[in-house]
């Protein structure tokens, strides 16, 4: 499914593992039907390659394709996929 969402914010925790992660804050920018509350999306690696850092997202809007969608802590909904289109370096 594809999404077109302003990145609101960025937070970045270690896990038990010691892994880096990254979720970022979405609002859903669609014209018609969109969603009435944010979500979470998970910085995946493939979009460390593609966008670099997370925290010059903040205030753009991209396009995300998701390939899942599941309820997390306290019923917030969090995503995972592959950030389609991304705003240009200036």
């Amino acid at each position: 499914m594809k999404v077109k969402v302003q990145i609101l914010g960025h937070e970045k925790f270690d896990t038990k593992k010691g892994v880096l992660r990254h979720q970022l804050a979405c609002l859903d920018m669609d014209t018609q039907k969109r969603l009435i509350n944010t979500f979470d999306y998970s910085y995946s690696d493939l979009d460390q390659d593609t966008c670099g850092d997370p925290e010059k997202l903040i205030g753009k809007i991209v396009e995300i394709g998701l390939t899942h969608i599941e309820a997390g802590f306290g019923g917030r909904i969090r995503t995972r996929g592959e950030i389609l289109t991304a705003p240009k370096a200036a």
